[in-house]
């Protein structure tokens, strides 16, 4: 008989216990500050890139319950990226966290710079992501072709350069307008041979009939094409017979020199009675030295990475971006908050609640120039 009692005594503690766990839930839950996260507000900023730059990111977050974990860069196939800039889009995935006790509702609001932004939402964890395109300089003219005289049976060469431009093309000028390609030019003058580089232009021998040409080079690259000024061929009758010309120097084996030579398109080894051997395109490697703003043009320098010849370039904001900048900085000063009053001491939180939770995470990708090289094909 006693068995039997014990029997039934375990069904009814069993049931006292249950109540007593599900009466308990709420309590704990509240005391452990468990809470709904409905809006992520995040503060971004980034000044415009040229492709090729690495951009410099401010990444803020004021909001109970969350922060920011990390943020990343992706291509338009959703590849990493470390940030550096190519011509296509590149898009940032800013990943939040709900801190210990706080969920992200199933309705939360997301916005960056007061706007919605897309974002993945996985309870404990947002994935929020914006697109951006860099910033595309227009082409700009570095060096200019200069005029040559020669004399008939003679070569000429012309340089010129141009920045932020991918290719080129060398055109020529008659004395009466008409524009020749090279290859229309080597029709009418089938003796001409010419040597061509992204930025150089050989061509001889020149005969007398081109007195008065003009030469032209035009740039173009992803943001828009520029020409270059004119230069003119002057050429002129030789001012000896050819049979008594001499030689300035005596005829010798060339032995060039150990240091290089360069100018503004090619660096070289000479001899000491001024022939060079083959003269090599420099390869700069292009650093920011100013950022272009509002009020003042920027500056990149490309340096030549075998000779060390350094080559000065101003750049400024293309019209888009500048208005951009505008926008924002009128957007910023009418947005700029009024002093609010102490809180009293009587609205301290309880020491059981949690007192809203302002992560603020600066992610600065280092602010440094990749290397852009203009690419000079043969």
């Amino acid at each position: 008989m006693r068995h039997r009692k014990a029997n039934m005594k375990a069904p009814v503690l069993l049931l006292l216990l249950s109540l007593a766990l599900v009466l308990c839930l709420p309590l704990s839950a509240e005391a452990a500050g468990i809470g709904q996260i409905d809006t992520v507000p995040i503060s971004f900023s980034m000044p415009p890139v040229v492709a090729g730059e690495v951009s410099a990111l401010g990444v803020s977050l004021s909001a109970q319950g969350c922060y920011i974990a990390g943020v990343g860069w992706q291509d338009v196939y959703g590849r990493p990226l470390t940030g550096q800039f190519g011509f296509d889009n590149a898009t940032v995935v800013i990943t939040v966290n709900a801190s210990p006790g706080y969920y992200f509702s199933s309705n939360v609001q997301v916005g960056i710079n007061g706007e919605h932004a897309p974002f993945e939402n996985r309870g404990s964890q947002l994935v929020i992501s914006k697109t951006f395109s860099p910033v595309v300089w227009a082409p700009n003219i570095v060096k200019h072709p200069g005029s040559e005289k020669v004399s008939e049976g003679g070569m000429v060469s012309f340089v010129s350069l141009a920045s932020f431009t991918t290719e080129s093309v060398w055109t020529v000028i008659d004395t009466e307008g008409v524009h020749y390609s090279l290859d229309k030019l080597a029709e009418k003058f089938p003796q001409l041979v010419f040597h061509v580089t992204y930025s150089k232009l050989n061509m001889g021998p020149v005969p007398m009939e081109m007195n008065g040409y003009k030469v032209r080079c035009s740039f173009s690259g992803p943001g828009g094409s520029v020409d270059s000024g004119y230069a003119e061929i002057s050429v002129e009758k030789s001012a000896l017979p050819a049979a008594q010309e001499q030689p300035a120097v005596p005829p010798h084996d060339h032995v060039y020199g150990e240091e290089l030579v360069s100018d503004a398109g090619f660096h070289w080894h000479a001899c000491f009675c001024g022939a060079a051997d083959m003269k090599v395109e420099h390869d700069f490697i292009w650093l920011q030295k100013r950022q272009a703003t509002l009020d003042a043009p920027g500056l990149v320098q490309g340096r030549c990475a075998d000779c060390g010849y350094t080559l000065d370039c101003r750049t400024q904001l293309d019209p888009d971006a500048a208005e951009a900048l505008r926008k924002e900085a009128a957007k910023a000063k009418a947005s700029v908050p009024t002093a609010s009053p102490a809180p009293s001491p009587s609205s301290s939180p309880a020491p059981h609640e949690k007192a809203p939770l302002i992560d603020s995470i600066k992610g600065l990708f280092s602010l440094f120039k990749a290397s852009e090289r203009e690419y000079y094909a043969d």
